[in-house]
């Protein structure tokens, strides 16, 4: 049987479900946990929630990148978790500083090209957390590779992730204008300069930039865990909104 073309039933009206493909957290060889060797896994509180608000949540496992192609055949749309991780500095053209984490190499090279192959397809994609950070370096963005060594300790909470930890408040151009939300916060990291083509869409009390957009919400970062908060019931709209542009990219 022939192939069918790049994006051939993933882009049409054969499915009734958008069909989302979320990136898993990797843990290398001898990180412990699960596994004595490399292993990958993610929360279940984000399948649900996409799930909750009408797409179809699919786990995309960490591959060869002459993967990356036939993948993206298979998807609507793009969600960049977050993770245990930080993006090297090279990605945004930047020497190591003092404070970063623990970096994750594989896992970087396959969502970059995730990334990428996505973008050039116009898919929508949602990137939380670490993922909102490594859509603004895939955008031509940079980040600030350790907030409390620049004097910020505000955004990593030690209360409950379901609960919030710090008020955003909503650019008056963005879906919610104006709107000051409470989210959680789990970050050490943050963007600094935004990517070409991306937009503030808001920012905490303090400048930190808690999200960004591009084409109207179909490329979204947010920096917080809406999961979490969707899971508590007080998540806000932002993946009842995002789910809405995925459906709307159908056509």
């Amino acid at each position: 049987m022939d192939r069918l073309p790049a994006g051939a039933v993933g882009r049409s009206q054969v499915r009734q479900t958008p069909r989302i493909g979320v990136t898993l957290d990797y843990f290398p060889e001898g990180y412990g946990g699960f596994s004595p060797v490399a292993w990958q896994a993610l929360r279940v509180n984000y399948f649900t929630a996409l799930y909750t608000v009408g797409l179809l949540p699919v786990a995309i496992p960490l591959l060869p990148q002459q993967a990356v192609g036939a993948m993206i055949d298979e998807l609507d749309a793009l969600v960049i978790s977050g993770g245990d991780f930080d993006i090297p500095p090279r990605y945004y053209g930047k020497e190591e500083e003092p404070g970063l984490g623990r970096v994750a190499e594989p896992r970087t090279v396959w969502e970059w090209g995730l990334l990428h192959e996505a973008l050039g397809r116009d898919l929508p994609i949602l990137g939380i957390c670490g993922g909102m950070q490594l859509l603004n370096v895939a955008c031509g963005g940079t980040l600030i590779q350790d907030l409390p060594t620049v004097g910020n300790m505000g955004h990593q909470q030690q209360n409950p992730r379901c609960e919030p930890h710090h008020a955003m408040r909503w650019r008056e151009d963005s879906p919610w204008s104006g709107e000051v939300w409470q989210v959680n916060s789990t970050h050490h990291q943050a963007v600094d300069e935004v990517g070409p083509g991306l937009q503030v869409w808001g920012s905490a009390e303090d400048g930190i930039v808690e999200a960004i957009a591009a084409l109207d919400g179909d490329l979204l970062g947010v920096q917080w865990h809406p999961e979490y908060l969707f899971e508590a019931g007080i998540e806000g709209g932002v993946l009842a909104f995002w789910a809405d542009r995925v459906r709307k990219s159908l056509g």
